[in-house]
């Protein structure tokens, strides 16, 4: 057997070596261990997606939505009376405007500049348009109670 005979077959057992361990580290994932995983995959799943609507639920009740809305008047009531006095003995009525178009129909000079997301406060005496975003009081107006008029005065006016 010559040299070159010798490296050639040296060269064939090493080839054959390599290829049997690259076959023994190669992980072997047989249907018990997939199936396990993908179990395990589901579970999860199932879990994120009840409690997503557990939490959707909880959110959306109607105890959890009036402590919202609380929460929302007070912290725009408090960024108004930073920039305009109010009267703090009477709680006023704070609502989100969300279509000013149909407000501006029913009082175009008092709508004029408002805009979706402004909010409406209603004190006993006055009406405020406040932009919580810019920090500004959009219009004010006298709330006139109809009741106390006397027909004196609507006949001076």
């Amino acid at each position: 057997m010559s040299e070159n005979d010798e490296i050639d077959d040296l060269k064939k057992r090493i080839d054959v070596e390599s290829k049997k361990s690259l076959k023994n580290t190669a992980p072997k994932l047989d249907w018990k261990v997939l199936s396990v995983i993908l179990l395990i995959v589901l579970l999860l799943s199932a879990g994120f997606i009840y409690w997503q609507y557990i939490r959707e639920k909880h959110d959306s009740s109607p105890e959890a939505v009036v402590t919202k809305n609380l929460q929302e008047s007070d912290r725009v009531i408090n960024k108004l009376s930073i920039i305009l006095l109010t009267e703090s003995e009477d709680a006023p009525t704070v609502a989100r405007i969300e279509d000013p178009a149909v407000l501006q129909k029913a009082n175009a000079e008092f709508y004029k500049n408002a805009q979706a997301g402004d909010y409406l406060i209603l004190y006993p005496n006055r009406a405020i348009i406040f932009r919580e975003s810019e920090n500004r009081v959009i219009n004010v107006a006298p709330i006139i109670n109809s009741s106390q008029i006397t027909p004196e005065a609507s006949k001076q006016q």
